[in-house]
């Protein structure tokens, strides 16, 4: 029980970061996209990196 309690608190953390991490891309100078897609894609590379 324990251990599935903190994989979903794990989950949230990551998605909240993932928001946190997407709202700072977007409002990154350098990159001015409009596409949603486009700027995940540029979230995926930067992240891979």
């Amino acid at each position: 029980m324990e251990k599935i309690v903190s994989f979903i608190a794990n989950l949230i953390n990551t998605q909240k970061q993932f928001i946190k991490d997407l709202k700072e891309l977007k409002n990154h100078k350098d990159i001015m996209v409009k596409d949603d897609e486009k700027l995940i894609q540029q979230f995926i590379k930067k992240k891979a990196s």
